[in-house]
């Protein structure tokens, strides 16, 4: 098996069709997909079911409770047997080229471990429009510098969405946990990906659109009521972020130099979150007014 499509779900009856109908359209053919079912509660079983038995390259997977999102990802990505891993959302919808343009990236460099594509937005009424994502990373750029980059950008939107050889997908896993936010628990994945040393590569064609959703009321249940709790609520979570990612440089294929300059570059980020982010964001507020 040469591609495994890992597609994680949970109560995704209304875009699910969408998304596996863009995928079983792939031009590429000798892939795989997994789905790992949530414990759904509405129609996603019978939906699943019904494309497993009209193509055998379907595998549908109930966990028996719900695992949480993170939990239930990972198990859609371990469950794969093929020879690379994409990891898709249950309501995306992917370009029938999107394989089929990304593989060959990695054939012309056995160091490339992650190929990833521009991409837009899709929303809930099918009303596709681009991207801002002016953000491409290389081949032929050093992997220390990528992760520089990745740390100071945090562009897991299209990165984790993109094609990896699957020992590298699976030795990352699994996901980071917090106490009570579930933010940047893809950007730490992301990290320990590229701590590994690996090339990355990418192409600005949009081959797949992401679905944005109504996500409003997700805050954590402990959320300030103030502005300034809030900033402090934030200020406390990119710290703890920012230990972590020293966690992953320490255990990096980093040389000794690398690794400090990299700290000292994450260190730089959680100051640029405290301080100029928040700034940007009430002066972009001022000027919508």
């Amino acid at each position: 098996m040469k591609v495994t499509i890992a597609m994680p779900v949970y109560n995704g009856q209304r875009f699910i069709r969408e998304a596996l109908d863009s995928l079983l359209a792939q031009t590429f053919k000798d892939f795989e997909i997994v789905i790992s079912d949530n414990a759904s509660t509405d129609s996603t079983p019978a939906i699943c079911r019904e494309y497993q038995e009209r193509d055998p390259r379907v595998r549908y997977i109930r966990q028996p409770e719900n695992r949480g999102a993170f939990v239930n990802a990972e198990m859609a990505v371990r469950a794969g047997n093929g020879e690379y891993t994409m990891m898709v959302g249950d309501d995306d919808v992917y370009d029938p080229r999107y394989i089929e343009v990304l593989l060959p990236l990695f054939e012309r460099d056995p160091e490339v471990g992650l190929a990833y594509s521009n991409y837009g937005f899709i929303d809930e009424r099918g009303v596709k429009t681009p991207s801002t994502l002016r953000r491409f990373f290389h081949r032929d750029r050093k992997p220390a510098s990528v992760f520089a980059a990745y740390d100071r950008h945090r562009i897991c939107l299209p990165m984790i969405f993109g094609l990896m050889r699957s020992e590298v997908f699976k030795n990352a896993l699994p996901f980071q946990t917090f106490k009570k936010m579930t933010g940047d628990l893809d950007n730490l994945l992301m990290l320990r990906i590229l701590s590994f040393g690996i090339r990355v590569e990418s192409t600005p064609e949009v081959l797949f659109h992401y679905r944005v959703k109504d996500r409003s009321g997700t805050n954590p249940p402990d959320w300030p009521s103030t502005r300034w709790g809030q900033r402090m609520y934030i200020f406390r979570h990119h710290l703890e972020v920012m230990r972590r990612t020293f966690a992953i440089l320490d255990r990096s294929a980093f040389n000794r130099i690398q690794r400090l300059l990299l700290k000292a570059g994450s260190l730089e980020t959680l100051i640029a979150y405290w301080t100029v982010m928040p700034l940007l964001t009430m002066w972009r507020a001022r000027r919508a007014r």
